[in-house]
Parts: structure tokens; C-alpha cells; sequence
């Protein structure tokens, strides 16, 4: 388990730092979407009110969804700071760069996640 290049560090803070800010800007879009539809609520017709609410759910869905990415996105940002970034969790060895490249968040390497992935069917 060799500590990552300070370069390569860099490189991916910034590009965790890029994906933090995009999901931190979609959430607020999603929130003022949820408020508007809030104030919509005093709709008479049922119809209406039904696509507020099917509106509101899939809405809520994506908040779910970018509010669960900003925890790992701080998570990896915890990690490139106490020098874990890139280092799978399950067996301890580095996780490979393209897969960093891919999906800067992740946690495990190749083998590792096909690992986890299996045991989970």
C-alpha cells in the first residue's frame, strides 16, 4: 500500500472538489424545485394534485440520490486529507488509476468491487 503521488492528489482533490460543487448546485436547484411545488399545493383538481405529487417524488428521488453523493464525495475528500485516498477498504491494496478516473469516489479496487458485486446477487 504505497501513498499516492502528490500530483496524482492533487489531481483528483480538484476533480472530487469539480464534482462536489456540481452536486452542491444540483441539490439547491432540486430544493427550490420542492419549495415551488410546495406552493402549488392549494390546487382544487385532483389530476393536478397528482402530478404535484408524482413531480415531488421523482424530485425527492434525485435529492436522495445527490444527497447520498455528497456523502461519499466527503468521504473520499476525508481520505486524500488523512492520506487513505485510493486505497481499497476491503483488501488494503491501491485501487487502480482509471478506475480512480472513472469513479473518483470509489472505495474498492477492480477485483475487490466484482468481488462484492457477486456476493450481493
Amino acid at each position: 500500500m504505497a501513498a499516492m503521488d502528490k500530483n496524482k492528489l492533487v489531481h483528483f482533490t480538484k476533480k472530487l472538489l469539480t464534482e462536489y460543487e456540481r452536486v452542491q448546485k444540483e441539490l439547491g436547484y432540486l430544493q427550490t424545485d420542492i419549495a415551488e411545488l410546495e406552493g402549488t399545493s392549494l390546487v382544487t383538481e385532483y389530476e393536478e394534485k397528482s402530478s404535484i405529487e408524482e413531480q415531488k417524488d421523482y424530485i425527492l428521488n434525485f435529492l436522495t440520490h445527490d444527497a447520498a453523493e455528497l456523502k461519499e464525495i466527503q468521504l473520499a475528500l476525508q481520505k486524500t486529507l488523512d492520506g487513505t485516498y485510493g486505497i481499497c477498504e476491503r483488501c488494503g491494496q491501491t485501487i487502480e488509476e482509471d478506475r480512480l478516473e472513472a469513479v473518483p469516489t470509489g472505495r474498492y479496487c477492480k477485483k475487490c468491487e466484482e468481488e462484492l458485486e457477486k456476493e450481493q446477487r
